[in-house]
């Protein structure tokens, strides 16, 4: 009997793989910023785009007030406060809000694992379909 094994299409593996090595730096540079960020109280100034996209803004340990466009992982409305995340010295760069969700960034490492075992199974990403697959 037989065996049907697809072949591995090792250049999908390899994009997967660099989607994953992307996830790895990104989370790395993510780490660094949780560990030197300061955690201060942001509130909710107005709603953009709905309620996951509110216009957050603070106060820092220096008494300047910045506002920032953020995101949150929970529907919130405007005057809600919760806790923010920036760093001290350049507190307009980036700040965060504190969710694990908006602190990390999964999407490389998902879509790079699903890009892996489609290599994995013989499947290219690179190939849309051959004149023999079409009717």
């Amino acid at each position: 009997m037989k065996r049907n094994t697809a072949r591995v299409d090792w250049v999908t593996v390899f994009l997967g793989a660099c989607l994953i090595a992307i996830f790895g730096q990104l989370t790395w540079m993510d780490i660094d910023f949780y560990l030197e960020s300061t955690v201060t109280v942001g509130e909710v100034v107005k709603l953009n785009h709905g309620g996951y996209h509110p216009e957050v803004s603070f106060t820092t340990d220096k008494g300047v007030t910045v506002t920032f466009p953020g995101s949150s992982t929970y529907p919130v409305e405007a005057g809600d406060r919760f806790e923010v995340r920036y760093l001290r010295r350049a507190p307009d760069m980036q700040p965060k809000v504190n969710q694990t969700l908006n602190l990390f960034d999964f999407m490389p490492l998902i879509f790079g694992v699903v890009v892996v075992v489609s290599g994995l199974m013989g499947k290219s990403l690179l190939n849309f379909g051959s004149k023999n697959d079409q009717l």
